[in-house]
């Protein structure tokens, strides 16, 4: 049984014209009923009474010492004039009926300015209501206090499949294989949806299985990305891997939306990347944090036409995904004699956005070998950049490789 102040500073009590109510008797029942209540002296219980007389300020006592009522449940409270008025139930000052207690659960929980809630809020009703917007409230099996499920939550949980001090890991350890690790994450029943961070630890993806822990449909694809989502059972508190070829929306933290989410799991977050190649077996590749590395670049576009003055759009979907941030690679131009100078050029559109370019002059010899390199290039136009360079032989070997990307 949990004992709760009748207010959290000691209560006086005084007539209409501010005189303190010296000897009158404070009286509690149960809420909407004529059944007295005890009061006891503080949260322990330890000591209780029928009633408590009022000092001379108008301050209730248990003998002398001032003291805040305690009670243990909702209730109507009452002030009698004298003990002999209280006894008998007859004659009160004043009474207050249906009165919740400070510590009991509330229906319908209204905050209309800011508050701060330092302990556990607990809610048994259907609602709440934030900022003039009802928030339905939802049972929950994991370790918050309560669930919301409208903008409240999205407004103030972390971004969905975000891991703490960014150590999550992904490493290609097999051809249908990949380790995952990290200290915790977020995950979310929907984009805007209820919230929960899990603590880490380890997975094992395997792709050539369906279900928790492997594809969420179907067989390994050929030249394919597969997004690997952190899946989380409430009921059970389980957590799990899941990977499906189907993207999220690009530029957000997505959660699974495809159909085949294991049973009883409800809450997701985007974690990983993985591309398999022609055979249907993951590209050897490291994830650290948000960003994936290959551990052979990808040559996007081989032979590229020489003399490309301005800056012209060139294709990377071998290597990027639809929902890729940014890329980092190299531009790489091998020369034949002739050129005296060359420059070469990358950025995000044709306007020069988050331009990087490398200018040299070069050897009247053949076979040298001119990089721009490039790193966190912004994606623009979804698996899109632009190169320049002014080359003007016609035997020169140009290519664009892509060695890494941020999602």
């Amino acid at each position: 049984m949990s004992w709760f102040p009748l207010s959290y500073t000691v209560p006086q009590y005084v007539d209409p014209n501010g005189v303190p109510y010296s000897g009158a008797v404070l009286k509690a029942y149960e809420a909407g009923t004529s059944t007295p209540t005890n009061m006891a002296t503080d949260y322990t219980g330890g000591t209780t009474a029928a009633s408590f007389a009022l000092n001379a300020s108008g301050f209730p006592v248990n003998g002398s010492a001032v003291i805040i009522p305690h009670i243990d449940r909702d209730f109507k409270l009452a002030l009698y004039p004298t003990q002999t008025a209280a006894d008998a139930n007859s004659g009160a000052i004043w009474t207050v009926d249906n009165i919740k207690s400070i510590g009991a659960t509330f229906g319908d929980l209204v905050v209309t300015g800011s508050e701060s809630i330092a302990g556990a809020l607990v809610v048994s009703g259907a609602s709440f209501l934030y900022g003039g917007a009802t928030v339905p409230v939802e049972n929950s099996d994991d370790n918050s206090s309560f669930a919301a499920s409208t903008s409240f939550v999205a407004g103030h949980a972390p971004i969905t499949g975000v891991s703490s001090n960014s150590d999550l890991g992904i490493k290609v350890t097999g051809n249908t294989t990949a380790t995952i690790a990290f200290s915790e994450v977020t995950l979310k029943t929907a984009l805007g949806g209820q919230s929960v961070t899990v603590s880490g630890g380890s997975h094992t993806l395997d792709i050539s299985t369906t279900g928790a822990g492997g594809l969420d449909t179907g067989s390994p694809a050929n030249n394919t990305f597969y997004y690997v989502y952190e899946i989380y059972d409430p009921a059970t508190q389980t957590k799990n891997v899941l990977a499906t070829a189907t993207p999220g929306s690009r530029r957000t933290e997505g959660v699974y939306n495809g159909a085949n989410m294991p049973a009883g799991y409800t809450q997701s977050g985007l974690i990983g990347i993985l591309l398999t190649n022609g055979s249907a077996h993951f590209l050897q590749s490291t994830q650290i944090g948000r960003e994936v590395f290959y551990q052979t670049g990808i040559a996007c576009v081989t032979n590229l036409t020489p003399l490309v003055a301005s800056l012209t759009t060139k294709s990377i979907a071998a290597a990027v995904p639809p929902m890729a941030s940014s890329a980092s690679g190299f531009l790489s131009v091998n020369t034949y004699s002739g050129v005296a100078s060359l420059a070469l050029s990358v950025a995000a559109d044709a306007t020069g956005l988050g331009l990087q370019n490398t200018t040299s002059g070069i050897p009247t010899s053949s076979g040298i070998v001119i990089r721009c390199p490039f790193r966190h290039l912004p994606m623009d136009t979804a698996q899109t950049m632009f190169v320049a360079y002014t080359d003007t032989q016609t035997g020169t070997t140009n290519s664009l490789t892509i060695d890494s990307f941020t999602f």
